[in-house]
């Protein structure tokens, strides 16, 4: 179950950089041309970056969690192989 969430989550971390990819070219031409990013753009790219950042966190912590849980289903399949 956990798997499922966090490949859920990395779904989501590549969607959200997929639209990033997708504006960077404009950006760019705020850069070298002084050309304006729209509003709804600039917002949603702010957005973005920061739900990567959110979902990249989750991630770390539900990899330690499924670390843990592997842990203790090896630990519970040992102590029943032994008995």
């Amino acid at each position: 179950m956990t798997q499922e969430i966090i490949n859920q989550k990395e779904r989501e971390i590549l969607e959200c950089q997929a639209y990033l990819n997708s504006t960077d070219w404009q950006l760019i031409a705020q850069i070298e041309r002084q050309r304006e990013i729209p509003e709804e753009v600039r917002a949603k790219r702010i957005e973005a970056v920061e739900r990567i950042n959110t979902l990249q966190g989750e991630v770390v912590e539900l990899r330690e969690q499924l670390a843990k849980e592997q842990e203790v289903e090896r630990l519970n399949i040992e102590h029943y192989a032994e008995h």
